[in-house]
C-alpha cells in the first residue's frame, strides 16, 4: 500500500459546539474554515471544514461534524462517542491493490464506494476493529482536488 498523504482528521463535537469548534480552530490555531456543510444533514450531522497550515505550503483539513438528528446511525454515533477525534483519511495510490492487500492481511476493509461530490473518489474504510478503535478512511481522488479551504 502506497500512502500519498493524509486527506484529513474527524473531529465529532458535542450537538450545539459546531460553531464554537471552528472558531477556535480560526481564532486560536489560524485555520481557514469552510462554510457549512448540507452534504451530510441526510446523514444526521453537520458539518464544517477548518484548513490548518502545516508551515510546509500545504494544509491538512479537519472535518468537524456534530449530530442534529439521531434517526440515522451516523447521527447516533456522533452523539454518541463525541466528543472525540473519529476518523483518519488517508490519500493511497490505488485503492484496489490497497484493499487487496489489506484483506490478505486479514484486515477487515469495506468494499469502495465511487463519490462524485464535492469531488471524483474512491473510498473505502477499515473497520475500527482492526485499528484499535478507530475508523481509517482510504481514498483515491479520481480528479481535480480543489484548493484549500474548499470542499
Amino acid at each position: 500500500m502506497k500512502i500519498n498523504g493524509c486527506k484529513d482528521v474527524m473531529l465529532y463535537v458535542q450537538t450545539g459546539m459546531l460553531d464554537k469548534a471552528a472558531e477556535f480552530f480560526r481564532d486560536v490555531l489560524g485555520a481557514k474554515l469552510s462554510t457549512e456543510r448540507d452534504l451530510f444533514s441526510d446523514f444526521g450531522i453537520r458539518s464544517r471544514g477548518a484548513w490548518l497550515g502545516l508551515g510546509t505550503g500545504k494544509a491538512i483539513r479537519v472535518e468537524i461534524e456534530e449530530s442534529i438528528s439521531e434517526t440515522h446511525p451516523m447521527g447516533r454515533q456522533v452523539k454518541r462517542v463525541a466528543p472525540a477525534w473519529a476518523n483518519l483519511a488517508l490519500e493511497v495510490e490505488n485503492i484496489d491493490e490497497t484493499i487487496t492487500e489489506l484483506r490478505t492481511k486479514g484486515i477487515k476493509v469495506s468494499n469502495k464506494v465511487r463519490l462524485e461530490e464535492p469531488r471524483p473518489e474512491e473510498v473505502c474504510f477499515i473497520h475500527p476493529t482492526s485499528c484499535f478503535g478507530v475508523t481509517i478512511e482510504l481514498w483515491e481522488p479520481k480528479g481535480e482536488i480543489p484548493p484549500d479551504g474548499e470542499w
